[in-house]
């Protein structure tokens, strides 16, 4: 069953997914995918989400972008996965 720590890693997969000069932007967009598929299996844990998440995993191609942009959303995404995870 996919839960919080599960749905935690991946998030946190996407940021060093994001952050691979090997990896291009279809590939976190996949992987963006992947997450809300797994995530809409688990309506439990799909009402806790924060939406600063939810904003993050669906600006994958923004961030690929604008490099200013993907530096202040992973600041803010780190710190409220840190403060959802406490």
């Amino acid at each position: 069953m996919y839960n919080k720590n599960d749905f935690i890693n991946d998030v946190l997969e996407l940021i060093r997914m994001e952050n691979l000069s090997e990896i291009d932007e279809s590939e976190c967009i996949a992987f963006s995918i992947e997450i809300i598929k797994k995530l809409k299996k688990q309506n439990d844990l799909l009402s806790k989400i924060p939406e600063e998440i939810w904003h993050f995993i669906s600006d994958v191609d923004i961030r690929s972008k604008d490099s200013s942009y993907k530096i202040e959303q992973t600041k803010i995404i780190l710190k409220t996965v840190y403060d959802w995870n406490k």
